[in-house]
């Protein structure tokens, strides 16, 4: 999970304006839930352009767990405070939900089947139960004990190994809560996090014993041959060197915030060096 800034909202959840999808569903919910009947179908989140934004907000990855899932499906449209009904105590569920907020743009994100529909349905923990918000007039005084992709730093509170495991930063109960109810511990995720890191792993070693090659050849450099090799090992690792600069830096790649954290040490060591070999190929090489 990492940091997303939120766009802006689609026209159908401009809920300032009056002749909106979601203004107008909004007022209906209102007046719906004045009753005691649960029954109401929200639509006004499935409208034109929404997921679409979404998609793009996202990367086409779950906010949650950063699995890629625009290859097999769109994914769904979560409700970040659950819309029709809240689980307070397992396998039971409290009504209604935060129904005026299923139209509400800043509560909607993009997630995957499994993290949505699997793990957290209809969860919302709280530090305090007895601060629940009830409807649109209360005060919100919740603790949310879920981390939010578009408000939270997952970084303070998640710590990603470079085996795919997800442990809790610092005892965070934000980080807790989030991996129990997102499901982020799940064996399938795991493995898939741990491949991803293993590729990254090989691009660092082959980075680093490059690097020392290169330290040895250099030396004889005035040698056409070793200059030949000399241009064709600098190629290599900064090959290697743009797919890991690839996994922390491009949106679109699963499973970044771990490999931002697996790579801090060896960036820290390398990135200059690296920097400055790929500064002087180019001057070398690329630009003559």
């Amino acid at each position: 999970m990492i940091y997303i800034q939120r766009g802006k909202e689609p026209k159908a959840l401009n809920l300032n304006n009056n002749k909106s999808t979601g203004y107008k569903e909004l007022l209906q919910a209102k007046k719906h839930f004045l009753t005691n009947n649960q029954d109401f179908k929200f639509r006004a989140y499935k409208a034109t352009g929404v997921k679409d934004e979404l998609n793009n907000m996202f990367k086409g990855k779950c906010c949650y767990c950063e699995t890629d899932i625009t290859s097999a499906t769109h994914g769904d449209i979560e409700h970040f405070r659950p819309k029709g009904a809240i689980e307070i105590y397992p396998k039971k569920l409290s009504y209604p939900g935060y129904y005026w907020l299923a139209m509400d743009w800043n509560n909607l994100l993009l997630s995957c089947r499994i993290c949505n529909a699997n793990h957290k349905g209809n969860k919302f923990p709280l530090v305090n139960e007895s601060r629940r918000i009830k409807g649109p007039l209360d005060k919100n005084e919740e603790e949310v004990l879920l981390l939010n992709p578009c408000e939270d730093n997952p970084d303070d509170h998640l710590i990603f190994t470079n085996l795919g495991h997800v442990i809790i930063k610092d005892n965070s109960p934000k980080g807790k809560a989030s991996i129990e109810t997102y499901g982020l511990y799940r064996a399938p995720l795991t493995k898939a996090r741990a491949k991803v890191a293993k590729e990254i792993e090989l691009k660092m070693v082959h980075i680093i014993n490059g690097l020392n090659t290169l330290e040895v050849i250099v030396k004889y450099q005035e040698d056409p041959d070793i200059k030949k090799q000399i241009k064709e090992n600098i190629q290599e690792i900064l090959i290697s060197y743009k797919f890991i600069l690839d996994k922390i830096n491009n949106p679109g790649e699963p499973y970044i915030a771990m490999a931002r954290q697996i790579t801090v040490s060896f960036l820290t060591k390398y990135e200059m060096i690296l920097n400055e070999l790929k500064e002087k190929f180019n001057q070398e090489y690329v630009l003559r």
